[in-house]
């Protein structure tokens, strides 16, 4: 483990100012390069975990304190509320409009800077779903059949036949929470444990395809500095490269994501800094 350690950590100095690519990195094989790759994604999921339980921690505190949740039910539901759901058509008494503000020390992002209500039920909406969702500033908005929440920046619209009948009332909320709260121990971690999997699979998977076009710009560098690289080398190489390429996008990301092109020109960089003759007989 130590020198498995120790191996990574040198290959990544050497990605980043070795002065020989073609030395370094086009003996080993495609398999140490995919070795590598995952070394390092593993290293950059752990990050992004790390950094995304700054945010459900205290999320999960505050959910398994009953005073909290009792506390946030008796200020933001009404005491009179009542929704019924049933063959996936929603009715509540008189059919008039139930809102839930959005707590005042509500985090929000940029997609949400502009909401003001958590939930909007409006069971005299039979059209224009949309338009109406807009006009309540709400996070989540119940017509007469539809649901319609915000999802990563775009609505999304979903129909309630599949929904269970149920009544919504202040005490069925409060009855469902304590349902539920025994297994918010159970499932903070399995969430965190999935959805970390989920991210190494997929940024993984993403990464070895998108080498496969990066390999092409090593390549080109390659000939512009009269290295003899076959596909092969170059691929394995860019593998290499990607792991300074990679580091400064984790300083950026706190100021501003890079982009695809601005992480291809700091593949370039380092590609026509460290691949050199040298190796060459």
């Amino acid at each position: 483990m130590k020198n498995c350690l120790k191996n990574f950590w040198v290959d990544i100095k050497k990605a980043t100012y070795g002065k020989d690519y073609k030395g370094d990195f086009s003996p080993k094989t495609v398999g140490q390069g995919i070795r590598f790759l995952a070394k390092l994604i593993f290293v950059e999921v752990l990050l992004i975990i790390t950094f995304l339980l700054f945010f459900i921690i205290p999320f999960v505190k505050f959910a398994l304190d009953r005073e909290n949740i009792s506390n946030f039910v008796d200020s933001y539901v009404p005491a009179d509320l009542e929704i019924d759901i049933k063959d996936g058509k929603v009715t509540t008494p008189d059919n008039e409009v139930i809102t839930i503000p959005m707590p005042e020390d509500a985090i929000k992002s940029e997609d949400t800077k502009n909401i003001e209500n958590l939930l909007v039920v409006d069971p005299n909406i039979t059209d224009l779903e949309v338009e109406k969702f807009e006009d309540y500033k709400t996070s989540l908005l119940i017509t007469s059949d539809k649901i319609i929440s915000l999802d990563e920046g775009t609505i999304k619209i979903s129909s309630l036949n599949e929904v269970p009948d149920y009544k919504v009332t202040k005490d069925s909320i409060i009855v469902l929470y304590e349902k539920v709260r025994p297994f918010l121990y159970a499932i903070a971690p399995i969430f965190v444990l999935i959805g970390g999997l989920f991210m190494y699979i997929f940024i993984m998977a993403f990464s070895l395809i998108i080498n496969f076009i990066l390999s092409v710009v090593t390549l080109v560098i390659s000939k512009i500095k009269k290295v003899q690289l076959s596909y092969k080398e170059s691929y394995i190489m860019t593998l290499y490269a990607m792991a300074p390429v990679t580091i400064i996008s984790w300083l950026f990301v706190f100021i501003k994501p890079l982009n695809f092109i601005w992480l291809t020109i700091l593949l370039i960089v380092f590609v026509a800094i460290n691949l050199n003759k040298k190796a060459e007989i």
